[in-house]
């Protein structure tokens, strides 16, 4: 699918275009990390809960997706089902997500998906008949039904907005992948990164000076990161 083919299709949400700063974190533990979250000039506070995120990701045969992010494209997508909460054996809630970027900056479109069957055995057809029946723009519904399933993504993640309701910083932890193929997944093909932590610091462009000055607060360095492309790589050597 292309960007532009995106354009005039009606989703269920449309974000913003704004700025994401990432951190991935080894050096410092998660209670550290609240810490220096809560201590922050800025005055985050929490808010909502943590939950677990599911995240199965779609691509082409070619891993278009994965290499585009990889090469460093400035205009790249990734494309998912996300929900939320513990697993069970049918999503109730899952939306289809076009996750774009433009350069430095991002924005999605969501779409909202019918239930699926999920649990051991699950394969693309589970998610072609949700997609089939959740009512999709029709260049949205024949892109995806020549994606193939990749990886499955779940980690927890807390939220914080800022005092002035600027800025807001995600904290993920216990990131865990599974390898995906387009029949009876047995999810026995695992990776973790178990005493890895993800910042996330996310904003409107035109706020990039007090962003700065957040930033400023860590005492940790910016790092490239895809939740996607960590786990497809950890699975290269296994794929046959």
């Amino acid at each position: 699918i292309y960007l532009k083919e995106l354009k005039g299709t009606k989703p269920l949400k449309t974000s913003i275009f704004r700025n994401e700063r990432k951190f991935r974190v080894y050096t410092i533990s998660f209670p550290e990390l609240l810490n220096i979250i809560h201590l922050n000039p800025f005055l985050f506070r929490e808010i909502y809960y943590q939950r677990t995120i599911n995240n199965i990701y779609l691509d082409s045969l070619e891993l278009d997706s994965f290499f585009d992010s990889v090469d460093g494209y400035s205009k790249r997508m990734k494309v998912r089902v996300r929900w939320y909460g513990d697993d069970h054996t049918e999503v109730i809630s899952p939306k289809l997500e076009f996750k774009i970027k433009y350069g430095h900056v991002g924005t999605k479109r969501v779409f909202p998906l019918k239930p699926f069957a999920f649990g051991k055995g699950f394969s693309k057809d589970q998610l072609t008949k949700s997609f089939d029946n959740s009512n999709l723009p029709d260049v949205i519904s024949e892109a995806v039904r020549y994606l193939h399933l990749s990886v499955l993504n779940k980690y927890q993640r807390r939220y914080f907005v800022s005092l002035d309701g600027r800025f807001r910083i995600t904290l993920d932890k216990n990131m865990q992948y599974y390898l995906l193929r387009d029949s009876n997944n047995s999810f026995l093909t695992k990776r973790s990164e178990g005493g890895v932590s993800v910042v996330e610091l996310k904003y409107n462009s035109s706020e990039d000076l007090d962003a700065n000055k957040i930033v400023k607060q860590f005492n940790f360095r910016m790092t490239k990161n895809s939740k996607y492309v960590s786990g497809k790589s950890s699975f290269m050597n296994t794929i046959a």
